[in-house]
């Protein structure tokens, strides 16, 4: 977040926040694991899971109910509706009609999702699910590696050879870049909307909108 810091206290079970403009007050929240979700919304910070359910800290600190869920998988959108994954089950809400759709392997977490669709990382590949408010449909990408690039709304999703682009909004995706060699760590750059590619011996600036690449840095 630019605003605070978050991190979780395994000897206390509870995740600590801190504000980036006091850094002399940091607070506590109850919590049974280590995972702490930023919210996509300016009235909450974020969300966390206590023994109550999922809940949201507000702007003030206060937590406030979400839903309760026995899934390790969970993620809260921006109109607060609650995802998870229950063994190969999608499961979610879209106005008031509850959604299930079969995912081809187990999650290991979701990383975005509404009513639109879904972004889910499982153990090797990424699977997208669009078109969750008609006819779901599935499409699988062979990476690991995720990035949001918030100024091209958009998640940069890849593998040491190839980058692709996934819309932020509805799902739909597209390869972005080929790499001739590894790449170890890519990096969407604001608010320029060019991307950051670091390879063992260089670092790269790739500009999608012209598809030029610049190198700027080599190494020994």
């Amino acid at each position: 977040s630019k605003s605070h810091c978050a991190w979780w206290s395994e000897p206390e079970k509870k995740m600590k926040l801190i504000s980036l403009d006091d850094t002399s007050s940091v607070l506590s929240f109850p919590t049974i694991d280590s995972i702490w979700q930023w919210s996509g919304n300016k009235s909450t910070l974020g969300f966390l899971e206590s023994k109550s359910g999922i809940q949201a800290v507000n702007r003030d600190y206060i937590l406030n109910p979400i839903d309760y869920t026995t899934s390790g998988v969970w993620f809260v959108d921006k109109q607060n509706t609650l995802w998870t994954t229950n063994q190969l089950i999608l499961q979610g809400t879209i106005g008031n009609n509850p959604l299930s759709v079969t995912l081809p392997n187990k999650a290991t977490k979701i990383i975005d999702a509404n009513h639109s669709f879904a972004l889910i990382k499982m153990l090797e590949n990424i699977e997208v699910v669009i078109d969750l408010d008609s006819a779901p449909t599935h499409e699988t990408i062979r990476a690991q590696g995720v990035s949001h690039h918030e100024s091209m709304q958009q998640w940069l999703v890849w593998s040491p050879w190839e980058i692709t682009s996934v819309n932020d909004t509805n799902g739909h995706n597209g390869i972005l870049y080929r790499s001739a060699e590894p790449m170890t760590q890519i990096l969407g750059l604001e608010p320029t909307g060019s991307i950051l590619i670091v390879h063992a011996k260089k670092i790269m600036a790739f500009n999608p909108g012209y598809f030029t690449t610049q190198e700027l840095a080599t190494f020994d």
